[in-house]
């Protein structure tokens, strides 16, 4: 009997681009946004995992390409470009309230700091049973099982009886690689 459902946050409640973060990086310094998103995806696990704060991560960059803005000018523009591009689907939030009467419902991201202060403020994770962020947990998704294996164990839930919706196949693949059921998120029909 399924007691748990787990939702991916990225792509599903929120609607972006996979390349969102080498975007902004472009809109913020001197680079492409090719060029932002190989810088991205080269900091990427330090960064879910908290290792390296979103603040550390602009004060490299601004070094690196002599940007006369202060860190917190950058962070702010940073979520200013954010909330632009990551629209949430009130649609399928609404729905995870009518699943709460029910299941127990919980929130597994990878996610930054800077786009979780924001998405705090939004009242995003209040519709959950409890939300699991990547760096806040010091895992991250990358780590493959054991980050799973981790909040299964923190909502003393077994495998079988959880449901994991992501829109990335290999996450759903690595949920049911444990034995819990995995649904690739398209949209809410």
């Amino acid at each position: 009997m399924i007691k748990a459902i787990v939702f991916d946050l990225g792509g599903v409640i929120l609607k972006h681009k996979p390349t969102l973060i080498g975007e902004i990086l472009s809109q913020m310094f001197p680079i492409s946004e090719e060029e932002g998103n190989s810088i991205f995806l080269q900091n990427r696990v330090q960064l879910l995992k908290g290792e390296l704060s979103s603040r550390q991560f602009l004060e490299q960059l601004k070094d690196k390409f002599k940007v006369d803005r202060t860190t917190d000018e950058l962070s702010k523009l940073w979520i200013a470009l954010y909330i632009k591009s990551a629209e949430i689907d009130y649609e399928l939030l609404d729905f995870i309230e009518k699943l709460k009467a029910k299941y127990k419902v919980y929130l597994l991201t990878d996610t930054i700091d800077v786009h979780d202060e924001f998405n705090k403020g939004r009242g995003i994770y209040d519709k959950f049973t409890q939300a699991f962020k990547s760096f806040e947990e010091k895992m991250a998704k990358a780590d493959g099982q054991a980050f799973y294996i981790h909040v299964l164990d923190k909502i003393d839930t077994k495998p079988e009886e959880c449901v994991f919706i992501d829109d990335l196949d290999e996450q759903i693949k690595t949920a049911e690689s444990l034995g819990a059921k995995g649904i690739v998120f398209k949209n809410i029909f």
